[in-house]
């Protein structure tokens, strides 16, 4: 069960993230625990919301053409909320709550994002079989 269930990450992905966790864990670790573990390794340092909204801060005034993200989520988040236009010409005093919203629009998607990259394959397979059937059923009807 384990080797289907780790089948989709690479060998030296697994076995560094197996090595980590043999060295902090007092039970051998679960499939769910090393491809969590692996996954983790593979995603690297992943910018916290909140270093995302410096970004979007460093960035507003900048011409679109030098504004370089560190991750699609930052624009991603920002379309969310109405854009960095919009953010750009709003008043100050509505700051705290653009960042609010974009704090959560940003969590969300990366809380997406980690939940999409831990899916095993199969599962990933079976929901989009079961999306086309409802696709196809829809434009039946």
């Amino acid at each position: 069960m384990y080797q289907l269930v780790l089948a989709d990450i690479p060998d030296d992905v697994l076995q560094a993230a197996v090595m980590q966790l043999l060295g902090q864990a007092t039970f051998r670790p679960t499939a769910a625990e090393v491809r969590k573990a692996a996954f983790d390794l593979m995603r690297g340092h992943e910018a916290s919301a909140i270093e995302a909204w410096g970004e979007v801060k460093r960035m507003v005034h900048r011409p679109a053409a030098e504004r370089h993200w560190t991750t699609p989520l930052i624009p991603e988040a920002l379309r969310c909320v109405g854009g960095l236009s919009a953010f750009a010409f709003s008043l100050v005093d509505d700051e705290p709550s653009w960042r609010a919203r974009f704090l959560e629009a940003y969590n969300t998607l990366q809380e997406r994002q980690r939940k999409d990259a831990l899916m095993l394959p199969q599962v990933k397979q079976l929901i989009a079989q079961q999306a086309a059937l409802l696709e196809a059923g829809a434009r039946d009807e």
